[in-house]
């Protein structure tokens, strides 16, 4: 398991900040956020950048998130999206990020479109992204938001469009808030779906009900509901090492210095990870 920290939870935060923080704390990698690259780029260099990562000795581990859309009303939205996806892709190259996050279309009103007409048209898009982040050596990683006008809610589609999409730079990423508020079932994460799992995004919620939460409502792993020991045990007996990264977007935690956030966060999450025995 590698230890692994998102740039939205120090929203407010720079990039450069962010990864200075990282270092000190202990997180080995940083899931940089799109607006926050962008924006240090503005006014520096890739090089600089790239020092920056050497210096704290932290890993650039994913871009976050491409959020263009996977379902497009006509050509014209679809090829701007792929130049936007490429563009991306080869910011994760030029800095040598492994993932770029990708994440579903929202939909006007729940249910306008048939599930097997999502499944189908984002698992095409998705193939042509694959195709694409292949020319720079970019993977992509799938992230399904529980929210109920999110056009691909559940781990179940999820896991649909991955398959059905047949890229083998694709993967899944799991978010414990959506993987709850979505009613998925610790239990569904068999070794073949947690075999697709490329990141695991870690947090905790507040004891609301499930059709009211928001990413406002998100805590540090362990604060809350989240039955985070079944997910995570889950995810273990399934043979899934990979990253596990605290993500929230609670603005209570914006207004404090990043570094006290990330020790908080890095703390919470080792209590939860120790808890099942996962290191």
């Amino acid at each position: 398991m590698l230890p692994a920290i998102n740039g939205a939870t120090t929203l407010k935060s720079s990039l450069e900040a962010d990864i200075a923080a990282a270092g000190r704390v202990g997180f080995g990698c940083l899931e940089i956020t799109l607006a926050k690259l962008e924006e240090y780029l503005r006014h520096n260099s890739v090089r600089d950048l790239l020092m920056c990562f050497e210096k704290s000795r932290v890993r650039p581990f994913s871009i976050n998130a491409y959020d263009g859309g996977t379902l497009f009303d006509n050509q014209a939205e679809r090829d701007t999206g792929r130049q936007r996806f490429r563009d991306i892709c080869a910011l994760a190259r030029s800095i040598g990020c492994r993932y770029v996050v990708a994440i579903p279309s929202f939909l006007e009103r729940e249910g306008t479109v048939p599930e097997k007409e999502i499944v189908r048209k984002t698992s095409e898009v998705l193939e042509e992204y694959c195709a694409i982040a292949l020319g720079y050596e970019v993977r992509v990683a799938f992230e399904f938001l529980g929210f109920r006008k999110c056009s691909v809610n559940n781990m179940r589609m999820s896991a649909q469009v991955v398959k059905k999409a047949a890229a083998k730079n694709l993967g899944l990423v799991l978010d414990t808030f959506h993987f709850f508020i979505s009613g998925s079932d610790p239990s569904a994460l068999e070794k073949e779906c947690v075999g697709k799992i490329s990141i695991v995004h870690i947090n905790d919620c507040e004891d609301l009900p499930k059709n009211t939460l928001e990413d406002k409502h998100r805590l540090f792993p362990g604060d809350g509901v989240i039955p985070l020991d079944k997910i995570l045990a889950a995810l273990k007996a399934g043979g899934y090492e990979g990253v596990v990264s605290v993500e929230l977007f609670r603005p209570e935690y914006w207004a404090w210095p990043p570094e006290k956030t990330m020790r908080m966060a890095y703390d919470r999450m080792s209590e939860v990870l120790k808890n099942v025995r996962w290191k």
